[in-house]
């Protein structure tokens, strides 16, 4: 039998143990929030860079090109072998720990073709302009040409093919665009359009790319006015433009 006095140090025993677990349990959780404080970022790129990127899909010749996203710059250039150590890593910091906005490379052997920053605001400050300068001196020099656009909401694919020296390969303003349509009844109505204008109005809220506006040439939606995303065909998202009738669909 406890008497009291051994009870209560029973009790204080009990309260000790239980005490011990709590702080292990605790630093146990400290420890992992501490070695492994990630999370997931919302996303990859900026909303201009998105748009650049889904605009520079419909402007390059497809089976020429293909297009990343956030490089190293180590992964495009290095710097030149035979320079003593200390040279040698003074150079390699100054390249290392930064990235590319996109990056343009052949289609068959991966070579990168051209390196595209888009300036933002930021850029206006005397520290990045000075990293802007730096950077573009290095491309130059490794023979790697670094393009500089804008920050902006849109593009247009004319604009992108002139900066990059391609041939226009956009469709006349007679040309018109085959799309469809998903009705209630879950059968698809096609719908011809010819182009109003390339002027993006939003983005597509099924792939991101620029919306332009579409005449509707057939169909009960003929005569309206419609938000086709660019990327069509890859993507047919049809939005309605403000004003017009309720058109909206996709397949």
């Amino acid at each position: 039998m406890f008497d009291g006095v051994s009870f209560l140090k029973f009790l204080a025993v009990i309260a000790a143990v239980f005490f011990l677990i709590a702080f292990l349990q605790a630093l146990r959780a400290k420890k992992t929030s501490v070695h492994l404080p990630y999370q997931r970022r919302e996303r990859l790129m900026t909303e201009a860079e998105g748009s650049f990127y889904q605009v520079l899909e419909l402007a390059l010749p497809e089976d020429r090109y293909r297009i990343f996203g956030k490089v190293r710059v180590e992964d495009l250039i290095s710097v030149k072998s035979g320079l003593d150590r200390s040279t040698w890593q003074s150079a390699r910091n100054r390249i290392k720990s930064r990235h590319i906005d996109i990056v343009i490379v052949e289609r068959k052997t991966f070579k990168p073709v051209w390196a595209v920053e888009l300036d933002d605001k930021s850029h206006n400050s005397a520290t990045r302009q000075e990293r802007d300068s730096f950077l573009d001196k290095a491309f130059e020099v490794a023979g790697l040409p670094l393009l500089r656009f804008k920050a902006k909401r849109s593009y247009t694919i004319a604009d992108l093919q002139r900066a990059f020296e391609l041939d226009s390969v956009e469709p006349s303003s007679e040309e018109s665009v085959s799309v469809t349509e998903q009705s209630s009844e879950q059968s698809a109505e096609s719908i011809s359009a010819s182009r109003v204008d390339d002027t993006p109005e939003r983005f597509c809220p099924r792939c991101y790319a620029p919306m332009a506006r579409k005449r509707v040439r057939s169909g009960k939606f003929a005569g309206a006015e419609v938000l086709a995303c660019s990327r069509y065909p890859k993507c047919r998202k049809l939005l309605p433009v403000t004003g017009t009738d309720p058109v909206e669909g996709g397949v």
